[in-house]
C-alpha cells in the first residue's frame, strides 16, 4: 500500500510521538522546509498514492484544502493527524487519541469531504473546518505573534484583548436567502467543524461530513454582553443567547463595511463574501468517535 506522510516539522509537541508510533509502518516521510515545498509536495503526490496523510496542525489541513479544493482528485484518500497547537477540526470527531488518529489514517473507513468555499472579489478560497469575519479577524492577526505559543490559553487572551478592543461593524447576513442578521455585529462565524479558537464551539450544529454550513452571528449588545458570552463558548451555550443567531444552510452571504476575515485561523479575504460547501475534495479517513 502506497502512504505517504506530510508532516509539519513545526507543529506542536507531536512529532516525535507520530514517529515512535510509525517506526514500524511502511510510511514514506516529507518533512517540507516551507510552505512552497509543502505545496509542491502535496501536488506531487495527490492522485498518485493510496493514502496520503498530513500531520500538523489546523494551519496545514488549511494548507491542504487550498490545492485539493480543486476538486480534481476527489477519490484522494487522505488521513488527518492532529500533531499541531491548535487542531480544533480533529475536535469534531470527539479528539481521538494520537493511536486512534494513526489507524484510522492509516487503514480507516473513508467519507467524501467537501471544503468550504469563500469567494469574494479576489477570487475563490477554501477552508476546511470555519471561516469568519469580524473580531475574530483581530484575534487571528494577534495569535500569529507570540500568544500563538500559549496554545488555547493565547487563544482566549486573544479573544478578549480583541473584543474590548475591537469596534463593532455594519454586517447583513444571508442564509439560503433569508436575513439572520442585520446590524452592528461583532462575529459571524460559518463552519465546516464545531470548533475554533482552541476549543470553542463556536459553530456547534456543524458537522464535517455533511453538505450545509452553520452560521453563527454574534450581534452588538455591548462588551460586557459579549464578554459574558464567551463564557459559553466551550459548550456551544451561547447560540441561545439573545445577541446569537444562527442558522444551517447551504449559502452563506456576508456583506458590511471594512470586514476582513479569517480561514482556518489564517488570514482570509476582505470585503463582502460568500460562502458555500464545495465538490468533494477528497475522500477522508474518518476517525472513530
Amino acid at each position: 500500500m502506497s502512504v505517504h506522510l506530510i508532516a509539519n516539522r513545526f507543529a506542536g509537541k507531536g512529532l516525535q510521538a507520530l514517529r515512535d508510533q510509525l517506526k514500524d509502518q511502511a510510511v514514506e516521510w516529507h518533512l517540507p522546509n516551507s510552505v512552497d515545498e509543502a505545496v509542491e509536495t502535496i501536488e506531487h503526490l495527490r492522485g498518485n498514492c493510496e493514502r496520503l496523510i498530513l500531520a500538523g496542525g489546523d494551519g496545514t489541513f488549511h494548507l491542504a484544502s487550498q490545492i485539493l479544493g480543486d476538486g480534481k482528485t476527489p477519490d484522494q484518500v487522505v488521513g488527518l493527524i492532529a500533531t499541531g497547537t491548535g487542531s480544533d477540526f480533529m475536535r469534531s470527531f470527539d479528539s481521538p487519541a494520537l493511536d486512534e488518529q494513526i489507524k484510522s489514517a492509516l487503514t480507516g473507513a473513508t467519507e467524501p469531504f467537501r471544503p468550504g468555499l469563500v469567494e469574494g472579489e479576489l477570487g475563490i478560497r477554501s477552508f476546511t473546518n470555519v471561516a469568519s469575519l469580524g473580531v475574530s479577524a483581530a484575534v487571528a492577526h494577534a495569535v500569529e505573534g507570540y500568544l500563538k505559543k500559549l496554545g488555547s490559553f493565547g487563544y482566549t487572551v486573544a479573544m478578549i484583548q480583541g473584543i474590548l478592543t475591537y469596534r463593532s461593524t455594519p454586517m447583513t447576513v444571508h442564509v439560503d436567502g433569508e436575513l439572520l442578521m442585520e446590524g452592528n455585529g461583532y462575529l459571524t462565524a460559518v463552519g465546516c467543524g464545531r470548533f475554533f479558537g482552541g476549543g470553542k464551539m463556536m459553530t456547534p450544529h456543524a458537522s464535517p461530513l455533511s453538505d450545509q454550513l452553520h452560521a453563527v452571528a454574534v450581534k452588538d449588545e455591548g462588551i460586557v454582553a459579549t464578554l459574558k458570552a464567551t463564557r459559553s463558548l466551550n459548550t456551544g451555550d451561547h447560540i441561545h443567547l439573545s445577541l446569537c443567531e444562527h442558522a444551517v444552510g447551504q449559502e452563506i452571504r456576508i456583506s458590511g463595511e471594512g470586514l476582513r476575515s479569517e480561514l482556518d485561523g489564517e488570514l482570509g479575504p476582505s470585503g463582502d463574501l460568500v460562502v458555500r460547501r464545495g465538490p468533494a475534495a477528497f475522500q477522508l479517513a474518518v476517525p472513530n468517535s
